[in-house]
């Protein structure tokens, strides 16, 4: 879809997906439109997470919007993903508007806390996030995603065929190591 819009009209067309993607959210969670107990891991309900991060990356191609993105994310402020995360997770249970709006203020902020270690890298969390266990964790975190699909059962209703493999804690014990065999993460 990207491609399909002119490049002076991307990032336009970026926030209007973004935008069309938090209403198609909001639709599910108060009408219950297409609504399931897997939906959290359906793209058109996680789209508005991806489609945030392409928001930043085509705003730091235009002088203007870089500009105003120096702005908002400075080490301080570029934290309000922090709390906004932790709110959700809390708040999961409340009304939906309650809901949706913490997962979409949520998703909006995580790229300015990854832009704000980016362009401060002496503030205490581009530091902190420069330490070797969290470093190798990145190396390794797409197979870490990869591998949770086989080592985490989340619904109590499917049967485990690895058994004691996808039980905790030695399922995460499993997926670390399978994430770093097959990565090279090692």
């Amino acid at each position: 879809l990207f491609i399909a819009f002119a490049p002076r009209h991307r990032l336009g067309g970026a926030l209007a997906l973004v935008g069309l993607a938090g209403l198609w959210f909001a639709i599910v969670l108060r009408f219950h439109v297409a609504y399931s107990p897997y939906m959290w891991v359906r793209s058109d309900i996680e789209a508005f997470w991806i489609l945030w991060g392409c928001v930043a990356a085509l705003a730091l191609a235009l002088a203007a919007a870089r500009a105003l993105l120096a702005h908002v994310t400075t080490p301080l402020l570029s934290l309000i993903a922090v709390p906004l995360a932790l709110f959700s997770l809390l708040l999961s249970g409340l009304d939906w508007k309650i809901v949706g709006g913490l997962s979409f203020a949520t998703a909006a902020a995580t790229p300015l806390l990854l832009l704000g270690t980016l362009g401060h890298p002496r503030a205490p969390l581009a530091r902190f996030l420069e330490l070797r266990p969290l470093t190798w964790l990145g190396r390794i975190s797409f197979s870490l995603y990869l591998w949770q699909e086989l080592f985490f059962v989340w619904d109590t209703d499917r049967s485990r065929p690895l058994g004691w493999l996808q039980a905790p804690p030695l399922n995460i014990v499993a997926q670390v190591s399978a994430a770093t065999m097959l990565s090279g993460g090692a």
